[in-house]
């Protein structure tokens, strides 16, 4: 039988492994522009996505 995959919610619009090569240790540094604020190191897991960016459904990500 097969095991149910968790749901995708968040969804990178810029693959990870791109931002990989500007990082040494998984993480690179970001510019927040609501918040006026740098963050030196950013995890790259959580950059370069958003939550259901191809709807909340899955169908298409699947």
């Amino acid at each position: 039988m097969g095991t149910r995959k968790e749901p995708k919610t968040f969804n990178h619009y810029v693959p990870q492994f791109y931002l990989k090569n500007f990082s040494g240790n998984n993480s690179i540094g970001v510019y927040n522009f609501e918040r006026k604020k740098f963050v030196d190191e950013a995890a790259i897991r959580t950059q370069g996505g958003r939550n259901f960016l191809y709807g909340k459904d899955n169908d298409l990500e699947d």
